[in-house]
């Protein structure tokens, strides 16, 4: 699949008010983050999450900006002028980046298929 403005709205419908243009340009930012070699088969699938995830840390698409998109486990809840926490996941050994990345629900899947792309050395 393809990572086009046109697929990220078909496959995130919440995004389908954005302009073209816009997510290209996060298209555009994400795919510095990620090596088409290296991700093979799955470039377009992981590029969509990661750009989805950057739109909506960015609060495009409906939520808060820096929002969470439910990720997370919820620490404390306000009912007056509602007030939501959310706990960032554990990564042993994880990165800042991959807590960040934690914070939306395709943060989170991007996170699942890199971990399925990642070739590790093996000793003879």
């Amino acid at each position: 699949m393809e990572a086009t403005a046109e697929n990220i709205k078909a496959l995130f419908p919440e995004f389908s008010p954005v302009s073209d243009q816009r997510i290209a340009n996060f298209i555009e930012i994400a795919g510095l983050s990620l090596s088409e070699k290296v991700w093979g088969s799955s470039y377009g699938t992981g590029l969509s999450y990661l750009t989805a995830h950057l739109l909506k840390r960015a609060g495009v698409g409906g939520g808060v900006q820096g929002g969470s998109s439910n990720a997370g486990v919820v620490t404390s809840e306000k009912v007056g002028e509602l007030q939501r926490s959310y706990a960032l996941p554990n990564f042993s050994g994880g990165s800042a980046e991959d807590s960040l990345l934690a914070t939306t629900s395709y943060g989170m899947e991007y996170l699942r298929l890199r971990r399925q792309i990642l070739v590790t050395p093996m000793v003879t």
